[in-house]
């Protein structure tokens, strides 16, 4: 997942990405546990990700601006609560 998050420190969203189970918990292994306390995003595909070669979607790029014009393309789509590829959880 890509988006806002905010953390115990900074009650306001900042650019951030995570990861997601199967069950919806949040799994961010940049932050210590309970540092983030929000977070709101779009679940992309690993291959949609590694298309787009900046460090972030959500930023002032072609991709990241025709993102937030277009929404996401369906190559890109995640749908919640689809079981991780076997191949993906063990990376």
């Amino acid at each position: 997942m890509e988006g806002w998050a905010a953390t115990t420190r900074l009650a306001v969203g900042v650019e951030h990405a995570w990861c997601v189970s199967v069950s919806g918990q949040v799994l961010d292994p940049t932050w210590l546990p309970g540092h983030g306390i929000a977070y709101v995003g779009l679940p992309v595909t690993a291959a949609y990700r590694a298309e787009v070669p900046f460090q972030t979607l959500l930023h002032h790029h072609e991709p990241g601006l025709a993102l937030l014009r277009d929404g996401l393309p369906d190559r890109a789509r995640v749908v919640v609560g689809d079981p991780v590829p076997a191949d993906m959880a063990r990376r």
